[in-house]
């Protein structure tokens, strides 16, 4: 999973707001300012769907720091040891990180990460052996990479 804070969650959902409102005012001003219909109904249409976009993004932040919470609230800090990596990415660099998580107190399993985060880059680069640090709830196996 990603994780996500509460600080950068304000920044997406500020973001949000900055696409919906933008686009209720640019639905605004294009029905008001349109010639014929077929205008307007493309124009609707495309404000919908950055309608949609803006309201995602605001209710999947917030998912995103529950899960986080929770994650933090039922497991811990466990070492995610590098086992192998790949650049993963056409226009973008992107790592494919295949770890071993090993929570203390239960048994490892192995999970395959993509990144493209500074930290995760460096020890992608780094030779072996190279650990990152993942919150990880060993019942559920659900994890995350810490990226600060």
């Amino acid at each position: 999973m990603h994780l996500t804070t509460r600080r950068s969650a304000r920044w997406e959902r500020f973001l949000a707001v900055l696409i919906t409102g933008s686009t209720v005012i640019g639905i605004g001003i294009s029905v008001v300012h349109s010639d014929t219909w077929w205008q307007v109904l493309i124009l609707v249409m495309a404000g919908l769907a950055l309608l949609m976009i803006g309201l995602g993004l605001w209710f999947s932040a917030g998912l995103a720091v529950e899960a986080t919470e929770k994650l933090e609230a039922s497991g811990g800090r466990a070492r995610a040891e590098i086992l192998a990596a790949e650049e993963d990415g056409d226009d973008d660099i992107v790592y494919r990180l295949d770890l071993r998580i090993v929570p203390p107190g239960a048994e490892a399993f192995d999970v395959t990460h993509r990144c493209r985060k500074a930290v995760c880059i460096q020890a992608a680069k780094q030779t072996p052996p190279v650990h990152l640090t993942a919150l990880v709830d060993p019942v559920e196996r659900t994890w995350g990479i810490v990226h600060h």
